[in-house]
Order: C-alpha cells, then structure tokens, then sequence
C-alpha cells in the first residue's frame, strides 16, 4: 500500500454476463479523500464494477487496484469510526489495512473476521 496510489484506479475495465456486455473499457481514478458516485440505469454495471472492486467478480479484461493493491490477490479493508477529541469535538478517522486472512468466502465470514480485527 503505497501512500501515493489512488484510493480507486480502474482501468480498461471490461465485463460481460454471456452476451450482455455489462461494463466495456471503464476507466476511473478516485484520489484519496476525494467522493464520487456511480450514477447510471439498470443495467449499466455499477454494481459490476463495485464486486470487481471487492473482489467479488473478476475482470475479463484490464484491472483494478484500491490503494495499490490488487483485490484479487490482497484483500483491503477500509475503517472509518468516531471519537471526540479532549475538547469534546468530533472527529471521523479512517484507517486502510491490507490482510489476507480477510479474503471472502461469505458475507457472514468476512464480517466476523472484520470485528475480530477491530477487536485487536
């Protein structure tokens, strides 16, 4: 996890179910700390492009990376949680972590292996 990567990079993203062609040759770069949206009808592979990114599909063509690293070979995880400072303000602090004891196998795995690294 390099300090310098992209939070997102995309690039040549391509994804067909059968003949449907969901996502063809899409490519985005989110910097970190910058917000964006994936707006588009049904149908027009944004939630696609989220499960690539999650490593829950695999790109047929190009790659994606999340803060450098490849999610089909390094599982990361994004934390964000509250606390409030010594003057009583509130802060929001994210942290990024990279563990391949995370990688999904079912949505009730990967959370409790999330809680008991929040645990730690």
């Amino acid at each position: 996890m390099t300090s310098s990567a992209p939070a997102i990079q995309i690039e040549n993203l391509s994804y067909s179910y059968g003949s449907a062609e969901a996502v063809n040759d899409l490519t985005l770069t989110v910097q970190p700390g910058r917000c964006y949206g994936l707006f588009g009808r049904n149908g027009a592979g944004k939630t696609t492009t989220m499960k690539c990114l999650l490593n829950l599909l695999r790109p047929q063509r190009g790659h994606v990376r999340v803060f450098g690293l490849d999610p089909s070979k390094q599982e990361v995880g994004v934390t964000t949680w509250r606390h409030f400072g010594s003057a009583g303000t509130e802060r929001r602090s994210t942290s990024c972590w990279s563990d391949s004891s995370l990688i999904p196998r079912s949505g009730p795995e990967v959370c409790r292996r999330v809680n008991e690294r929040r645990s730690r």
